[in-house]
């Protein structure tokens, strides 16, 4: 008895009705479109910076990343006093294989021996394409022998990889 009582007719209480759900499944909606949103654009800030930080043939540190790891080692040694070695590296002759082979050729040659960096060395390492065939490599914790060793290692493993180029 007390809702044929209210004030409003059957059809206003039927319209506002209708309008509040309409309201409702279109706040659902957007919600959800911002959230799909929202973490597509997670997505993609997280590309950026990966693209940021790192070098796209190879997929190595580049060399503004290598620069801030280089940093942040520096400042551990300061408070820490424990050791450090950087590596540096560059293909010998690289002008003469782009010349004779071509530039194809040569990329493929920088990421053979980016992929043997990446065996050779730890994962606390920081390894990056420092430029064109150059590299770099940081090692926390690694005293000058250390070092020797692995870069030892390092150019042992590359003499002994055979790069086939047009069958040569």
């Amino acid at each position: 008895e007390q809702l044929l009582d209210l004030p409003y007719s059957t059809s206003f209480r039927i319209t506002m009705t209708a309008v509040l759900a309409f309201e409702m499944v279109t706040c659902y909606i957007l919600d959800r479109s911002r959230r799909r949103s929202k973490l597509g654009l997670l997505a993609m800030a997280k590309e950026f910076e990966y693209a940021a930080k790192h070098d796209a043939l190879t997929g190595l540190a580049n060399r503004r990343e290598a620069l801030d790891q280089l940093d942040a080692e520096y400042e551990r040694y300061l408070r820490s006093n424990r050791p450090f070695s950087v590596l540096l590296a560059d293909i010998d002759l690289f002008k003469s294989v782009n010349d004779t082979y071509g530039h194809h050729v040569g990329d493929e040659l920088i990421v053979l021996v980016a992929d043997t960096l990446r065996e050779q060395c730890r994962k606390v390492d920081t390894i990056a394409r420092w430029g064109g065939e150059e590299f770099v490599v940081l090692l926390p914790d690694t005293p000058l022998a250390g070092a020797a060793k692995v870069a030892e290692r390092i150019r042992a493993e590359i003499e002994k990889t055979a790069f086939r180029v047009s069958g040569e």
